[in-house]
């Protein structure tokens, strides 16, 4: 299991007595909304690239409003290199702030026969990886990515167990406010904030993809 280290402590001095300010970290981490393939009832498939169905654009645009409601505050927007995040990252950007696909954010690979290629170890190495390495630059950031590899981010930021995690994100367009305020004297991540859109309709489908492999990895962790 990926280990979370302590952030780079960001230090600025005023004038001669040299305060040390901890700058606050926030991450706003969302799945993405309903797409076409899973509007038809055909079910999520991890390696597909569809685009957001109609309704899955009003659950970003929810998200969106939900975010501007709470005055929360981000200077960039990472999402995972599929147009379903994507296209989510930029409804989401009211603030017009530079957005980032990524691959670190990526599902889960599976091959067309179902199985996986990558562990949670590996899964958690690229994403949290990633995650260090942009709080080196920016300090509150959205991140729209997928099930379970949104499950290996919280996970891992939080210190969690796999079962403390795996009732999120089950939802299109689920999204949480994760935050660490050195100012109010946080030592850990916490979750302050969360927000679900409209869900669509419960259809009849092919049964969905989306924790199969973690699921089966979970003697991993």
């Amino acid at each position: 299991m990926w280990i979370g280290r302590t952030f780079k402590l960001r230090l600025r001095v005023q004038g001669e007595v040299g305060i040390i300010i901890l700058s606050m970290k926030q991450i706003i981490l969302a799945r993405h909304p309903e797409t076409e393939l899973i509007a038809s009832g055909s079910g999520g498939q991890r390696r597909n690239d569809s685009l957001l169905s109609d309704f899955g654009r009003k659950q970003a645009e929810e998200v969106r409003d939900f975010i501007k409601s709470k005055n929360l505050n981000y200077q960039a927007v990472f999402t995972s290199l599929f147009h379903r995040a994507y296209e989510m990252g930029k409804i989401v950007n009211e603030k017009n702030v530079p957005i980032y696909p990524t691959d670190s954010f990526n599902e889960y690979f599976q091959r067309d026969d179902g199985k996986g290629v990558e562990t949670t170890d590996m899964g958690a190495a690229r994403t949290m990886t990633k995650i260090y390495s942009m709080f080196d630059i920016f300090d509150e950031i959205v991140i729209v990515a997928h099930a379970s590899i949104n499950k290996t981010i919280l996970q891992n930021i939080m210190n969690n167990s796999f079962d403390e995690c795996k009732e999120y994100y089950n939802l299109l367009g689920e999204t949480h406010v994760l935050r660490l305020d050195w100012e109010i004297g946080d030592k850990t991540w916490s979750i302050v904030d969360s927000f679900t859109p409209t869900q669509p309709e419960k259809k009849e489908t092919k049964k969905q993809t989306s924790d199969i492999h973690i699921l089966l990895l979970r003697d991993s962790l």
